[in-house]
């Protein structure tokens, strides 16, 4: 539930108008006592590591905790899970999310020309790029990074309608995938029944503030509608704030006693020494 319906609700429910402020402070303090406070959280690092050894006997559960320069630990993650994933994991394989590896292939469509064989100049406004399909590199080097191939390549498989998979590398064909799992995943307790460590509970990271008035809203996609919700004031009865009743506004209240100003008009005589309003002869 968004904060504004979270105010609409509280206001049909007890009449009490909050402001915007207090619906987001009041909507953070109940996740907090529904999911926990991120400190609670990460201090079950070294908890998870030891049920991940009970229950998957075999398995390397490796946690690593730096130490700031205040003194105080805070988990690596302080530097951001994908860079954390790089460096104690560099050979686990990475994945991209299809939607919007399909968002960015239509945010920058480039124009295919051949300069020779198999080899192709993909261009786009200012920006171009060489791919070769015999050595199945881009000049942008990301073909040769994740070895699926990037959107200029794909451009360039689809401007000769060939099969962008057959220059997918073989890591990410079925075989290789199911003999990376065919070792089954146990089961894990929860967290209520995870065996206590006498290791130093990790510390959450610092919270940074960043410029400017902080995003409510999540942020939509380029290709996703943008749709306005209003609310229409149809059927709301009007009620009076000074009498009482319902059909009519403080304008309209028959109780308010109107005063009307009257404006006077002076006029000045254009003689010399001639009296006001009165008239020439």
């Amino acid at each position: 539930m968004s904060v504004r319906m979270l105010r609409k609700e509280v206001k049909q429910a007890f009449g009490i108008d909050v402001s915007m402020g207090q619906c987001r402070r009041e909507k953070k303090h109940a996740i907090e006592l529904i999911e926990g406070t991120l400190v609670e959280h990460y201090s079950k690092f070294w908890s998870y590591g030891e049920e991940i050894r009970r229950s998957n006997p075999g398995s390397i559960a490796k946690i690593d905790v730096t130490t700031m320069p205040n003194g105080k630990n805070y988990f690596s993650k302080f530097y951001g899970l994908l860079e954390v994933v790089k460096e104690i994991l560099p050979t686990v394989e990475h994945r991209q999310c299809a939607r919007h590896v399909v968002a960015n292939f239509r945010k920058r469509i480039p124009r295919v020309l051949p300069t020779g064989l198999n080899q192709f100049e993909t261009r786009n406004l200012a920006e171009s790029y060489v791919v070769d399909l015999d050595k199945k590199t881009c000049s942008c080097r990301v073909w040769k990074l994740n070895g699926y191939g990037c959107v200029h390549s794909a451009a360039t498989i689809s401007y000769l309608n060939r099969d962008v998979g057959s220059y997918v590398d073989p890591m990410f064909f079925g075989a290789f995938y199911r003999n990376a799992y065919k070792y089954p995943l146990r089961g894990m307790n929860g967290s209520n029944k995870w065996p206590c460590t006498n290791f130093i509970p990790p510390l959450p990271p610092l919270k940074r503030k960043m410029p400017g008035r902080p995003k409510v809203n999540r942020r939509k996609d380029p290709g996703e509608k943008s749709t306005r919700h209003t609310v229409s004031n149809v059927g709301k009865k009007i009620l009076c704030s000074v009498c009482k009743k319902v059909g009519h506004n403080k304008a309209t209240c028959p109780k308010v006693e109107k005063t009307k100003k009257l404006k006077v008009k002076r006029k000045r005589s254009t003689t010399k020494g001639g009296n006001e309003g009165e008239g020439s002869g």
